[in-house]
């Protein structure tokens, strides 16, 4: 049997407070929703090869929202990217903060 989400998010977890060595962790449920909101944004515009439109129904969200998201995440294109003919968003540009 395949490992469903919730497996994987605590097993992430599980390690996260492993790697602590005794740190009292803090901003645990932020931390963890600004990372899997990135994955979801990550996989679902690379999934639809960069369209916007496309993405922002997938996931049930307005097109300016989507746009908002991926700006704040850094996983926008820039013009440049865009230019050069890369039409997929710059998923592993930066890492989750």
């Amino acid at each position: 049997m395949s490992a469903t989400l919730d497996d994987c998010v605590r097993a992430a977890l599980e390690r996260y407070f492993a790697e602590l060595d005794g740190v009292p962790p803090q901003g645990v449920h932020a931390m963890v929703m600004r990372s899997v909101e990135r994955a979801v944004l990550a996989a679902v515009i690379e999934r639809t090869a960069g369209n916007q439109t496309q993405a922002a129904q997938l996931l049930g969200i307005q097109r300016a929202t989507l746009r908002r998201k991926l700006i704040d995440y850094g996983l926008l294109l820039s013009v440049s990217e865009a230019a050069a003919g890369n039409h997929c968003m710059a998923a592993t540009r930066r890492g989750a903060p």
